[in-house]
């Protein structure tokens, strides 16, 4: 089944019988933010035409944001950029960009899928996150531990929410993080990957 299945949240929510909330989840966390980030996504949006395109959002902006809150937990955990996901030997679907734990294997073999990030084509956040939620739900099945939880963003390049899956409940954050200042954006990516680090 393709995460394009579902074209609503609601429709994952009922067909995995989950339980929906909207609750900010993610706690505070004061880090300093990289000023080479912000100065590269401050030129990319004033010199660049990063929303030509879905990819060029994805290469210019959503990658580079990432990577650079990543950095910091790269001795845990894994980016992948469209790795495809695999349930019971079939291909669910490839997600834009994922977070694992970071694998004794190496660093070419994806361990435990944590966190799933999902561009909203053409601004389509409902579509978006049916998408979204169905790789959350794809994702606690593949780590068969529903207490522990995966998370996920859906994000259009200038907008970024987020959600986490805990067993049965579906908790999507109230409120959204925009793009600019690229300080706020940085400490909720920073804390969503330390939530990660923590749970595994």
């Amino acid at each position: 089944m393709a995460f394009k299945t579902y074209k609503e949240i609601g429709e994952v929510v009922q067909a995995f019988d989950l339980r929906y909330e909207k609750v900010d989840f993610l706690p505070n966390i004061l880090v300093e933010t990289p000023l080479h980030l912000i100065e590269e996504i401050k030129f990319t949006t004033t010199k660049l035409p990063y929303k030509i395109s879905e990819a060029a959002i994805g290469e210019m902006i959503l990658f580079p944001m990432l990577r650079a809150a990543w950095k910091s937990f790269s001795d845990d955990l894994m980016l992948w950029s469209h790795k495809s996901l695999y349930h019971h030997k079939k291909l669910a679907g490839i997600p834009d960009y994922l977070i694992a734990k970071q694998s004794a294997q190496g660093i070419v073999v994806l361990e435990k899928p944590l966190l799933a990030v999902v561009e909203a084509k053409k601004d389509d956040f409902s579509g978006g996150w049916a998408q979204c939620a169905f790789e959350m739900v794809t994702m606690q099945e593949i780590n068969e531990n529903p207490q522990l939880p995966v998370f996920g963003i859906v994000t259009n390049g200038d907008v970024w929410e987020f959600a986490q899956l805990l067993d049965k409940t579906f908790t999507q954050s109230e409120h959204f993080t925009a793009l600019f200042p690229v300080e706020n954006l940085f400490e909720k990516l920073y804390a969503l990957l330390t939530l990660c680090k923590q749970n595994i």
